[in-house]
């Protein structure tokens, strides 16, 4: 540890802060719990930076989260309009989540294999990870396949099976092949796919699921005649 850092524990009360909430799956504003500040700087006290650890939780639906706000004098924004520059802060929110996208109702009731690589992919999505994303995307189709004993030497064999079968329609197979072709550029020539790409890419994926797991099983408790 530095021998310049410095701790202070800040009052919290009246503190917000406006973050994405795991739970509500949007921009909410977080009520700080706790606060403890950071601050240090270089051996030639060239440069300095400062840390804000939250402990905050939502003003809507209540989830606690951590939140870290960091600025440093190497780290500033322009601003055009006025020319002026001042420092830039870095907010990071734990666990890690994507704002406006919450994760896929019911989600519990997929096969843990399945469930599994679909929470990892999200993780990596959230994290700012389009090459894991990417590669994520093509696991889940995979497991997928594992799950529904799919025949075939390959994955575009497995996923023509699973047009054979019925599990997906002759279009769904189309677009599962996309999602191939995407995982094995991320896996292959490393391709970071574009944000938009990959979570247009997860909505197929969610829409996969939902129609192979989740939808029959929660039609299997309505009443019967």
């Amino acid at each position: 540890m530095s021998e310049t850092l410095k701790t202070t524990i800040k009052p919290a009360q009246g503190h917000e802060i406006w973050v994405a909430c795991s739970h509500c799956g949007k921009v909410t504003c977080h009520h700080a719990l706790s606060i403890i500040a950071t601050s240090d700087v270089s051996p030639d006290d060239s440069v300095q930076v400062w840390d804000e650890y939250f402990i905050v939780q939502c003003g809507g639906c209540r989830t606690v989260s951590f939140c870290i706000q960091s600025t440093c004098t190497e780290d500033e924004t322009y601003d055009p309009r006025t020319g002026d520059t001042e420092l830039t802060v870095r907010t990071r929110v734990y666990p890690s989540r994507i704002v406006g996208r919450s994760e896929l109702d019911h989600s519990y009731l997929l096969p843990h294999p399945v469930n599994k690589v679909y929470s990892e992919t999200r993780t990596a999505l959230a994290n700012d990870q389009p090459v894991l994303a990417g590669i994520g995307i093509r696991a889940i189709v995979e497991t997928v396949c594992k799950d529904q004993s799919a025949a075939g030497n390959n994955l575009m064999e497995k996923i023509d099976d699973l047009a054979r079968k019925g599990v997906v329609t002759p279009d769904g197979a189309k677009i599962l092949h996309s999602l191939r072709f995407m995982g094995n550029d991320a896996a292959h020539e490393v391709k970071a796919h574009a944000e938009a790409d990959l979570m247009t890419a997860l909505d197929v994926v969610e829409y996969l699921l939902k129609g192979v797991y989740i939808l029959p099983r929660l039609a299997a408790k309505l009443p019967k005649k």
